[in-house]
């Protein structure tokens, strides 16, 4: 079983703006990285928990789908080079990351 590696008392949101504000260029405004995240979060189909606390063992939080799509949203933020190895790692249903870069990669 793996670990969860999110903070149970952050919402989604706040834990991809977390990421977001640490790993892209300084150079992005708060309101760059504030719509960057929505994006992020309608893509992946997470907008409606979005401020829900995440939870774990001892909080009720959002699901276990929701926490691995959150999960993959920190990771793509930053918009990286995907293989398809990493994407059938993720145990998500294997179309949706890779809808998001393909929609990403049109825009």
């Amino acid at each position: 079983m793996q670990d969860n590696s999110l903070l149970s008392t952050a919402t989604p949101r706040e834990a991809i703006t977390f990421s977001a504000k640490l790993r892209l260029p300084s150079t992005m405004t708060d309101i760059d990285i504030a719509n960057k995240v929505d994006l992020v979060l309608s893509d992946l189909g997470i907008t409606k928990c979005a401020d829900t606390i995440i939870g774990g063992e001892f909080i009720k939080g959002i699901s276990g789908g929701e926490m691995k799509r959150t999960s993959v949203a920190i990771e793509i933020i930053t918009e990286p080079n995907v293989s398809e190895s990493f994407i059938h790692t993720l145990h998500l249903h294997s179309l949706t990351p890779l809808t998001y870069y393909k929609d990403s990669f049109l825009r």
